[in-house]
């Protein structure tokens, strides 16, 4: 550590003269004692100190953590508890629909005949359907015919434009459709 000087000014007047004479004075700054013991002692209390602190702060944080475990395994169990709820709730109204709906046509299962039974085909039925069929078939043998009929116009008018489009386009020196120059 560096010594510094301190001056001390000290103003003195002689009684004879009306001069003031300055005398300046120079101390040396004593450097202060240090005592290790001390200083061991200190940092030693600091140091327990800061276990104690961080003692404490783990403590405050495992009550704070648990509290927190404890509260959500809480709420957690509740949610479960609602989901479980939810999907036996959804189990049985789907089973409780297949139930009504096979009830609701048992009826229906009960009437039908027996692999076994041969059903009784009425004569009168048959000639019904015979003619119905003819009848279907005259009708699709027409239809055949008449859009045969639009094919065969189509194609005559399709000759007629591209022959209508080879005049026009020699009469232009045009190349026809398909010609390259």
């Amino acid at each position: 550590m560096p010594r510094r000087k301190e001056e001390t000014i000290s103003k003195t007047k002689s009684p004879k003269s009306k001069v003031t004479t300055r005398k300046v004075a120079v101390r040396k700054k004593q450097e202060p004692h240090i005592n290790e013991a001390e200083i061991a002692r200190i940092k030693e209390l600091l140091e327990r100190e800061d276990s104690v602190l961080e003692e404490d702060l783990k403590r405050d944080f495992r009550e704070i953590l648990s509290e927190r475990d404890r509260v959500l395994g809480k709420h957690n169990e509740s949610d479960r508890r609602n989901k479980l709820l939810i999907i036996w709730i959804g189990v049985s109204l789907f089973m409780l629909s297949i139930i009504s709906f096979w009830i609701a046509s048992f009826d229906e299962i009960v009437k039908r005949p027996v692999m076994g039974e041969k059903p009784v085909i009425d004569a009168v039925s048959l000639d019904e359907a015979k003619d119905s069929l003819g009848t279907s078939l005259e009708q699709v043998m027409a239809e055949i015919d008449q859009l045969k009929k639009q094919a065969n116009q189509l194609e005559a008018d399709k000759a007629m434009s591209s022959t209508t489009a080879s005049d026009l386009n020699n009469n232009f020196n045009l190349p026809a459709e398909g010609q390259n120059q």
